[in-house]
């Protein structure tokens, strides 16, 4: 991979889930220095741990970022979540709200400031592509529907092993790779793709 990154400080949230692994190894080949965060930290310090949907909890683990590093140069959020629920029950609602929107807007909100202040940065967020969306997964379409980002993408079925174990008789061959749609966002953060922003980009494999 060409490192588009060099030198830049990446925040990757969801940073310990199967996404957030792959896109801080991407970011890293990338030539960036990628910071995640995730409700867990590691033992290595390579992980922040902090429930960024908790606005007190967010604040702080990017202030600590921030006193480490001086600035964020790209923020991916990729920490989020998915499940299948009633639609008339509101415990998935609030659930799936605090897992997809509150963390990106509370993550958005801690490193925006500083990005205005430099004049430059990137922010990148984990939309969806939900066809046909279903009763049950009204209360995740309309969450991650619901974003404040600078671009997002929106990615069809990802290959992951819970996906896999979930739909067994679906043609893999179909789905998103992790590294494809990791590849997406290295270009998203990069000056490769300093001329698009507000764009919400479909990553939907071959459908």
């Amino acid at each position: 991979m060409n490192r588009v990154l060099e030198n830049r400080i990446v925040v990757v949230t969801g940073a310990n889930g199967a996404l957030g692994r792959v896109v801080r190894r991407r970011v890293e080949e990338a030539g960036a220095t990628p910071v995640g965060i995730d409700l867990k930290a590691d033992a290595g310090g390579e992980v922040v741990g902090a429930d960024l949907a908790d606005a007190g909890a967010a604040a702080k683990a990017f202030a600590g970022i921030l006193s480490r590093w001086d600035r964020v140069d790209a923020l991916l959020n990729v920490a989020g979540g998915f499940r299948m629920a009633p639609a008339v029950e509101l415990e998935p609602w609030e659930t799936l709200w605090r897992m997809n929107v509150a963390t990106a807007l509370h993550s958005i909100r801690a490193v925006l400031p500083v990005m205005v202040a430099r004049g430059e940065g990137a922010i990148v967020s984990i939309a969806a592509r939900v066809e046909p969306a279903g009763a049950q997964m009204a209360a995740y379409a309309a969450s991650k529907d619901h974003g404040v980002r600078v671009n997002c993408v929106m990615p069809s079925i990802l290959d992951t092993e819970a996906n896999r174990r979930a739909m067994p008789d679906a043609d893999f061959g179909r789905w998103v790779t992790l590294e494809a749609l990791a590849d997406v966002l290295v270009f998203l953060c990069s000056d490769q793709a300093r001329a698009i922003t507000g764009a919400a980009i479909p990553v939907s494999g071959r459908i």
